[in-house]
């Protein structure tokens, strides 16, 4: 479940309507409206209703926003909890991360912004990370898990975002569906072997003319900066170029999948405080 949908939905039954909502928590009315219809999708229930000064929500909603109120006032006092324990954290955290997962750098810097005693090693590798052989104390991990040898913390879920330069659109023009992207010359992360776009978007694609490929996704992002190609990266990878007009997005309504990303550490071993609080942090940044 999206927390961040949920504190969405939230704001909404609080305000009364979606605009007003958009207003106080500062979130786009388009945002708002689309993360509540993928909760209510994915929960399979309708939350809201019309009434006639806005939204109401519907009597499974009301019970639904009565338990999440809840869950969040227990997630903000969690927080309380760990802010006033914040000096007393101190020591090492051995961390192994996937390349170019930009968010897990910015939680590791603002974990120590908070607890500034601790100190972390950062781990970067592509393999499957062993915690006792290379000496880990937790480590992040995309798609389903399928082993009981692991706690498995769910910190995020991420999609895919097509983008292209410009220059590239001022050059080919951009595909109008997803049978015209097999026109064009596309990047994407692979580990060396033939890209799986079935597990990119929910139709099946045409094959894809991929000219470039790579296990850094920095290597995808400065391809098609360059103005070479359509590129297929996680949002994190492409928001800075987006922001700034560097790269535009392709496609936006094409349904895409998504994977979880877990914080996982060791089953066997009860996790030290400090390990704890990590992934209470990173889990907490899925409702920020």
């Amino acid at each position: 479940m999206d927390l961040n949908a949920v504190r969405m939905f939230v704001g909404v039954v609080q305000a009364g309507s979606f605009s007003k909502a958009s207003e106080r928590l500062n979130i786009p009315l388009a945002t708002l409206s689309r993360n509540i219809a993928a909760l209510e999708k994915s929960l399979g229930i309708q939350l809201l209703e019309r009434a006639k000064t806005g939204v109401a929500p519907t009597l499974t909603g009301q019970k639904f926003y009565e338990q999440s109120c809840l869950g969040i006032d227990s997630l903000l006092e969690a927080e309380r909890h760990l802010r006033q324990d914040e000096q007393q954290f101190s020591g090492k955290l051995r961390i192994a991360t996937p390349p170019s997962f930009l968010p897990a750098w910015d939680w590791m810097a603002q974990f120590q912004q908070r607890y500034p005693n601790v100190q972390i090693h950062c781990t970067v590798s592509a393999r499957l990370m062993d915690f006792f052989s290379d000496g880990i104390d937790t480590a992040f991990r995309f798609g389903d898990l399928h082993t009981d040898n692991v706690i498995a913390k769910p910190v995020a879920r991420f999609g895919s975002i097509l983008a292209a330069s410009p220059q590239f659109v001022q050059q080919h023009g951009i595909p109008q569906t997803l049978g015209q992207l097999a026109r064009f010359p596309c990047a994407t992360w692979s580990d060396g072997g033939a890209p799986d776009f079935g597990r990119i978007f929910r139709r099946t694609p045409p094959p894809l003319n991929t000219v470039f490929s790579s296990n850094d996704l920095h290597a995808v992002l400065h391809h098609a900066l360059q103005g070479r190609s359509i590129a297929i990266l996680p949002p994190y990878c492409a928001a800075e170029a987006l922001q700034n007009g560097s790269l535009t997005e392709v496609l936006p309504d094409e349904p895409k999948h998504d994977y979880p990303v877990h914080l996982i550490y060791p089953a066997h071993k009860h996790p030290s405080a400090l390990l704890q609080a990590f992934a209470a942090f990173c889990m907490e940044q899925q409702a920020v």
